[in-house]
């Protein structure tokens, strides 16, 4: 499978999202948010600064391997203790698309967005969504890669602190030409990220420091193990392109 189309921005965040203000979500939406939702927002925001893109307007791909695992961790953990006091907020933020529920309700988009996970594959299938729409001719589509930490008592897994990646793709220049290919055989010399949110960061890093060559979309987690497979995405820029 070979898929092309072409990078107009990108942003990442990696770190303590706890103290992050988005711009793009009213104060009384974001103080019922999540670390996770508010570094999704923050990483949109970013990007709809810098490439213009319509937040109202465009449709969103949202990719995360373990959604809101935190806040159900949490959730669980309330209804088992017999004094535990459910919260209602924490019930309707522990949904796999809460995230970007929150940035459609902030920015009035009713394009409609798209939640989805693929284990290891989570990123290079977030392309592949977007490449699917971009297809249907009706304009760009944002993609968002997003994780946290998974929290005890479950296994250790999920990136180091929250992750977050966003692009704006569109079917035709300008922007970085991007070209998704596999799946392919794994090379020992294949730079893997631990989670896909890492290896979207590893590729957004890549687009906004201008580096061509490939970057490797499969990641590589504790329980993951190499699918027998990966994910590269090819990265060219035309030097008559804006940076």
């Amino acid at each position: 499978m070979t898929i092309e189309c072409y990078v107009r921005g990108a942003a990442a965040f990696e770190g303590d999202a706890r103290t992050l203000r988005p711009a793009i979500l009213p104060p009384m939406l974001r103080r019922r948010t999540s670390p996770l939702s508010r570094a999704v927002a923050e990483v949109l925001g970013r990007l709809a600064d810098a490439t213009g893109a319509d937040l109202g307007r465009l449709p969103i791909v949202h990719a995360t391997s373990h959604g809101e695992i935190a806040v159900t961790v949490a959730l669980l953990a309330a209804v088992l203790d017999p004094d535990g006091d459910v919260s209602p907020t924490r019930f309707h933020n522990s949904v796999h698309n809460t995230a970007c529920g929150y940035v459609s309700i902030a920015c009035g988009n009713r394009a409609g967005h798209t939640t989805l996970a693929a284990g290891p594959d989570t990123a290079a299938m977030a392309l592949v969504e977007a490449a699917a729409r971009l297809a249907t001719g009706d304009g760009d589509v944002l993609v968002v890669c997003a994780d946290e930490p998974v929290p005890p008592p479950l296994p250790p897994r999920g990136p180091a602190a929250v992750t977050a990646a966003a692009f704006h793709l569109a079917a035709a220049r300008p922007g970085a030409r991007l070209v998704l290919e596999g799946p392919a055989a794994p090379d020992p010399r294949d730079a893997r990220a631990g989670t896909p949110a890492e290896a979207a960061a590893a590729l957004t890093h890549a687009i906004t420091s201008r580096r061509p060559g490939p970057v490797v979309l499969s990641s590589l987690g504790p329980f993951d193990g190499d699918g027998g497979h990966v994910y590269r995405a090819a990265l060219s820029f035309d030097p008559t392109d804006p940076p």
